[in-house]
């Protein structure tokens, strides 16, 4: 074999192995590439159904208004609001005779109760009293239905994103997964800014506390006032980052996911079977129906 044979030879299989090492390069991209969607999708809709629970927790939680009253004979009384039940604790200290006074005083609302259950006692003892658990009552449902919304969008989110991935890459399951991915924080944040800025301030209820004291003939005697105007509580705080993780996830969202190469050919299925049955006649219609 000649020196330019050769030389020809050398280059010839020098461009072969440049390009399987290229091609293998391009598979292993490829690869790598599918191996991150399926990453991405997983991680996804993990993090979809855990907000979704988040949600669920943290409309049974305690914690979302609390706030402390003080007054003559008594440490302090917390009073503590969820979603659903209304929590008083009182603590009596001071001299024998007003620490009776005071368990007297708080016996028929000391503990735990559901709204509803404390609206009732409160509007038949004390009406100013009543006023303020029924707006705290009716704000906690106007949040309750708008958490139970958000969560609902990020299951179905979820939902149409694992079958976007996994059973038929259809342009609109990833429209709706899209969608329902930031309608679930944006209804979150119109629930929590509704109930802001419509929940009573539990400072009104020392007036009424006042009330109750009078009924054990005691008027004048005792006279509470709230410690503190910030009344939001841990849930409420939960809240508002569980919100920031949600807008988070939809910016992650945006940036990496990516479109399905199979849409086209979906919808181009779509396109064939629409003609072919409008090809058909009522007869073979019935045929396949039958």
């Amino acid at each position: 074999m000649s020196p330019e044979e050769r030389f020809r030879v050398e280059q010839e299989e020098k461009t072969l192995k440049d390009l399987h090492r290229r091609d293998r390069i391009r598979q292993q991209k490829a690869r790598q590439t599918i191996e991150d969607k399926k990453n991405f999708v997983g991680r996804m809709v993990c993090s979809q159904v855990f907000f979704s629970i988040c949600i669920v927790v943290l409309m049974v939680t305690n914690g979302w208004c609390v706030n402390r009253i003080t007054g003559l004979g008594t440490g302090s009384v917390v009073v503590s609001t969820s979603l659903w039940s209304i929590t008083v604790d009182a603590e009596c200290r001071s001299n024998p005779i007003e620490a009776a006074i005071c368990r007297q005083t708080f016996a028929k609302i000391q503990g735990s109760r559901p709204l509803y259950e404390m609206q009732g006692h409160a509007c038949t003892l004390v009406p100013s009293a009543c006023d303020v658990l029924r707006r705290v009552f009716e704000t906690s449902i106007i949040l309750v239905f708008f958490m139970v919304l958000a969560a609902i969008c990020q299951l179905t989110s979820a939902y149409f994103l694992y079958s976007y991935s996994y059973t038929t890459a259809h342009p609109k399951l990833r429209e709706y997964s899209t969608l329902l991915c930031w309608v679930g924080p944006l209804l979150l944040i119109a629930g929590l800014t509704i109930w802001t800025l419509l929940i009573p301030d539990l400072g009104e209820l020392p007036s009424s506390v006042t009330n109750l004291a009078a009924m054990a003939n005691l008027a004048g005697i005792f006279g509470y006032q709230k410690v503190h105007d910030i009344q939001y509580g841990r849930s409420w705080f939960a809240a508002l980052f569980l919100t920031a993780c949600l807008c988070i996830q939809g910016f992650f969202w945006r940036t990496f996911f990516f479109e399905s190469e199979n849409e086209d050919e979906i919808i181009w299925e779509e396109i064939r079977q629409k003609q072919y049955i409008e090809s058909l006649d009522y007869e073979e219609l019935d045929y396949l129906k039958a």
